[in-house]
């Protein structure tokens, strides 16, 4: 399953795309992907970090304190569906 479509509707989060290599984020390895996007994506695989919320059903989240916003990015991250 697609990690968004457990998303509330509305939500949106901010993050970055990376490439773990030898124990190390590899940024060029992202460059790398959009000439030969299906082989360097089997070779080395981009996960989405989340590190911020900015709305949450349709809710903007960006005035929140961020202790709060923490909270609940985890809440919507961490929490199965269900």
């Amino acid at each position: 399953m697609d990690g968004t479509a457990q998303l509330p509707d509305a939500t949106s989060l901010d993050g970055e795309l990376i490439v773990w290599e030898a124990g190390r984020l590899a940024f060029e390895r992202l460059q790398q992907r959009s000439a030969g996007a299906a082989r360097a994506a089997d070779e080395w695989s981009a996960h989405f970090v989340a590190f911020d919320l900015l709305r949450l059903s349709g809710t903007g989240t960006t005035g929140w304190p961020h202790r709060r916003r923490r909270h609940a990015l985890e809440s919507v991250v961490f929490t199965p569906p269900g």
